[in-house]
């Protein structure tokens, strides 16, 4: 098994949601199962026909980076276990937002939360709800924090309420 601690960060870098990590996982599924029916040399072409480009050329230049060979099946099998481990341990914060964040968007948010969490690498696990006109709902960990706009206004209502109900009576 690999002994080096955090020998696929790049990969990791790869995926800031949980779809990526979903399907990241399921590319490596394939290639572990074409891994133990092919003939050596052959890695190649699985690389370039089933997964992604992205992950095929930061996969190899991480198994270069180790030391691991193509025609080392059992090392690169070995490792993409390893990787398959680490991206399941990762720990997701669920966030509900007003609307749909485009591929920017994403690495923004992602970008904040690494920091904001000491580099840790966190999922993103978007929801879209338009009813809560803006700001977030997060969840993590089992904390739950209500930022939205519509629980702001809904609390300066509340405190509100004895001046706002003649006025509008």
């Amino acid at each position: 098994m690999i002994e080096k601690k955090n020998n696929y960060q790049d990969l990791l870098s790869l995926i800031k949601t949980t779809l990526e990590a979903q399907h990241m996982l399921q590319e490596i599924d394939i290639l572990i199962s074409y891994l133990y029916r092919i003939e050596s040399g052959a890695p190649q072409a699985i690389l370039t026909k089933y997964v992604s480009h992205d992950f095929a050329i930061s996969l190899v230049q991480s198994l270069i980076r180790n030391g691991i060979s193509w025609d080392d099946q059992e090392k690169t099998k070995d490792f993409l276990f390893a990787l398959k481990k680490s991206i399941e341990r990762l720990k997701t914060l669920k966030l509900t937002i007003a609307f749909k964040p485009d591929g920017h968007m994403v690495a923004l948010f992602s970008s904040r939360v690494r920091a904001d969490m000491g580099g840790q690498h966190i999922l993103l696990d978007f929801s879209y709800d338009p009813s809560i006109m803006g700001g977030a709902i997060l969840s993590f960990q089992g904390v739950y924090k209500n930022y939205t706009l519509k629980k702001r206004i809904a609390d300066v209502f509340e405190q509100q309420k004895s001046k706002i109900l003649p006025l509008i009576q």
